[in-house]
């Protein structure tokens, strides 16, 4: 099948955005979205050379400037983990501003009298009245600085990563959370063998900002070639799960190509062995019954999805297909495809506005003048259409083989 890309030529650009970058409205309301919301997981911005990812990273920090911590791995020297720290170290001097003198004075009360920024904001001459300052002070910077960010803990990452942990748990409910922008995180791929534990804290770091205390944000920009994006969305789509994963194993094994192949490995063999042995998978926990499809029902919703232009084929047309190539006695077309189902060899998708993987057309179809609305059978991932794509060629060959063969 040849590969659909999407046509932008009728796009219109809008006004407020064209002079900043092209055709990225819908993206950057997407994240502005997602930033005005509690992130529960990092955001990955991943594509091509010149495809404006910089020009969108650019129009969201100017838009969120005050909340922004933003590193350029690609300028900034971030090749061990203590040069990493140290650049996060400098980044943490914008916190006190965008924490707040709230936040601010609740810490110098934790940190006791002893420390620097308690003696700032509470005078020895007067220290029940707290320094007023509606916004830090250079003094009280330098304080939260040397309390938080000590000169002797500079390189050491595991420290500076404890300290943001302890500033970004305790900022009050309400208040906006910081978002830190990791540019050209590729540059980590420098990093020795050695130093395999500490890129593992660091990435934990980022992972829990989001995912556990939801008080960070961190988008990560991965170069990558036209050819090389090409190969992973054929495998990834838009799932985020496989884009942050291919991106792992990519990075792990300095080649896309090894991490696109990691991706397919699993879901290969799982379409793989629905084909040829589906009597040895296992049946899927709190089941409703036995498995009632065989190999050649699901080879033949298999070649439907892969016939198809959008690769979702309208329920009835399956039990169409399963009825012609036969379904066991007492059991209907309809069971035979839920079984499928059931055991996550296919899925069913309702239709979503949201959802922009598959096109409306492919869920309504127009009968004697009224628009019918189906589920549409699709793979479970798009790693596993990709497998299924492949196997499509090779059923092709093999009919083709079996033509010539009755030919003779």
């Amino acid at each position: 099948m040849p590969e659909v890309w999407p046509d932008f030529s009728k796009t219109k650009v809008d006004p407020d955005i064209e002079d900043t970058f092209f055709n990225r409205k819908e993206e950057y309301d997407m994240i502005m979205d997602h930033l005005n919301r509690k992130p529960t997981v990092p955001l990955l911005l991943l594509g091509p050379k010149n495809s404006g990812k910089s020009a969108l990273l650019s129009s969201i920090i100017k838009q969120e400037k005050p909340r922004v911590l933003y590193l350029n791995c690609g300028v900034k020297d971030v090749s061990s983990p203590e040069l990493m720290a140290r650049q996060l170290r400098n980044l943490a001097r914008k916190l006190p501003s965008q924490l707040g003198m709230q936040f601010i004075r609740t810490a110098a009360s934790r940190l006791g009298p002893l420390s620097n920024l308690y003696k700032v904001l509470f005078p020895p001459l007067d220290n029940t009245a707290p320094l007023d300052a509606a916004a830090p002070t250079e003094d009280i910077l330098n304080a939260f600085f040397v309390d938080f960010f000590p000169e002797d803990k500079a390189t050491d990452l595991m420290a500076v990563i404890d300290t943001y942990n302890f500033l970004l748990e305790n900022i009050p409910p309400g208040q906006k959370k910081p978002i830190i922008v990791i540019d050209e995180a590729n540059a980590l791929t420098l990093w020795k063998r050695k130093d395999a534990v500490a890129l593992k804290q660091l990435l934990e770091f980022f992972k829990r900002s989001c995912k556990e205390i939801h008080t960070a944000h961190i988008t990560r920009d991965l170069g990558m070639t036209p050819e090389d994006w090409k190969k992973v969305w054929s495998v990834c789509g838009g799932n985020m799960h496989l884009l942050r994963n291919c991106v792992a194993y990519a990075t792990q094994y300095k080649s896309w190509d090894e991490g696109v192949r990691a991706i397919m490995s699993r879901p290969s063999l799982a379409v793989t062995k629905a084909l040829e042995f589906p009597e040895l998978i296992d049946p899927p926990v709190g089941s409703a019954g036995p498995r009632i499809w065989e190999a050649k029902q699901y080879k033949a919703v298999l070649r439907l999805i892969a016939a198809n232009p959008y690769h979702a084929v309208r329920r009835k047309e399956v039990h169409a297909a399963l009825e012609n190539v036969g379904v066991p006695e007492n059991v209907t077309a309809a069971q035979v495809l839920l079984s499928m189902v059931e055991f996550n060899v296919l899925s069913l998708r309702l239709y979503s506005k949201m959802a922009k993987d598959i096109p409306r057309e492919a869920f309504f179809k127009d009968a004697w003048g009224i628009e019918e609305q189906d589920n549409v059978v699709t793979m479970p991932s798009p790693a596993h259409l990709a497998a299924v794509l492949m196997l499509e060629t090779k059923f092709q060959k093999q009919d083709e083989a079996q033509r010539n063969h009755g030919s003779k």
